[in-house]
């Protein structure tokens, strides 16, 4: 629930920026033609999806929710095997097992995230050389009121939903973050933050339980970067562009068609791409406005990531507020996260 939050809140932003600054109006270029939209998964599909099927392909393909479906429901069938003695001497070499692949995995994780620095240098290496500045400067507008509202999100609506719901003091939340900020912002990868979000939650108090399983399936639902403002400034775009009247009904159902999307394209590939097409398509507006942005897209994307890792930990820590296991001390500063407790940890990253 606290995901669509951030989804809502940074729709909500996305329209009203677009329609103050008036984005798409005058706008003259001539549509791409014969763009072929990506295609786009029906309910049931997606229903589907999230349950496992072939646990290698959903890895493969970056399907979280299948995985943690999966990974629950092995841990209720070991509870119960193990809920008499005659049952948990049995179960016990396989619980012996994963905890000593838990240890090892989690050893194999630090030892990449520490080539960190060496890939964010690459990749923003790779984003300015792949800019076309002429083709950037008709957008630029689009750009800048894109970070606007990426900025207003982060700085602003998260804080808030943190201060407020999870009383807490948000600025301890900006310490902790900025790493995997960092990661986010330079990779464009949710997922590829996750090892990186988790380690983060946990040096500021949260539970590995609860990072661990709020930032992964805050990789796949909710994103308010990709699912929430980019789709519906796009939209307001495409709207001023044709010169269009929109009634505050319409608009409304803009918000709403956001929410679903960000939950109908859980572990799709593109999913900016994908929650803008089937926006578009619940709202009938034409899907060529999409191709327009595609030489600003990835720039935008960089900060779209970031507000997605961010709602995510965002919801971690309230989640643990919520539950009483922050560890305040941790949180505010007070106590120091010690690494060597991840090694002596079987469940820690």
């Amino acid at each position: 629930m606290l995901l669509l939050v951030n989804t809502f809140t940074a729709a909500v932003i996305a329209l009203v920026l677009g329609l103050l600054f008036q984005v798409g109006k005058g706008f003259d270029q001539a549509l791409p033609k014969g763009v072929k939209p990506r295609e786009v998964p029906g309910v049931v599909d997606t229903l589907v999806g999230l349950f496992p099927s072939n646990l290698a392909d959903n890895w493969a393909n970056n399907q979280v929710i299948p995985i943690v479906i999966f990974a629950i429901l092995l841990a209720v069938s070991m509870n119960k095997a193990a809920s008499t003695p005659r049952g948990e001497k049995s179960v016990a070499p396989f619980k012996a097992f994963v905890e000593a692949g838990n240890v090892v995995l989690s050893k194999a994780t630090q030892i990449i995230v520490g080539f960190t620095p060496y890939a964010v240098l690459s990749l923003i290496a790779a984003a300015i050389g792949n800019s076309s500045l002429k083709s950037l400067l008709p957008l630029l507008g689009v750009l800048l009121v894109a970070y606007l509202g990426l900025a207003i999100q982060l700085f602003l609506a998260q804080p808030l939903i943190l201060a407020l719901v999870g009383r807490v003091n948000p600025l301890p939340f900006f310490r902790a973050l900025w790493p995997a900020g960092v990661v986010a912002f330079t990779s464009e990868s949710s997922i590829g933050t996750i090892p990186v979000t988790v380690r983060q939650l946990r040096s500021a108090g949260v539970p590995e339980e609860a990072a661990s399983f709020v930032a992964s399936l805050g990789a796949n639902l909710g994103m308010p970067g990709c699912a929430g403002l980019w789709p519906v400034l796009l939209a307001v775009f495409a709207i001023n562009a044709q010169g269009g009247s929109y009634s505050f009904v319409r608009f409304a159902l803009l918000i709403v068609f956001a929410l679903v999307v960000s939950v109908g394209t859980v572990g799709v590939p593109g999913t900016a791409t994908i929650t803008a097409t089937s926006l578009f398509t619940a709202a009938g507006l034409p899907v060529p406005f999409i191709a327009i942005m595609q030489p600003i897209s990835q720039l935008v994307d960089m900060g779209r990531t970031l507000v997605n890792v961010a709602g995510a930990a965002n919801t971690a820590v309230i989640v643990a507020r919520t539950e009483n296991e922050l560890d305040m001390d941790l949180y505010s500063g007070r106590k120091v996260f010690d690494d060597q407790d991840i090694e002596e940890d079987p469940e820690g990253l």
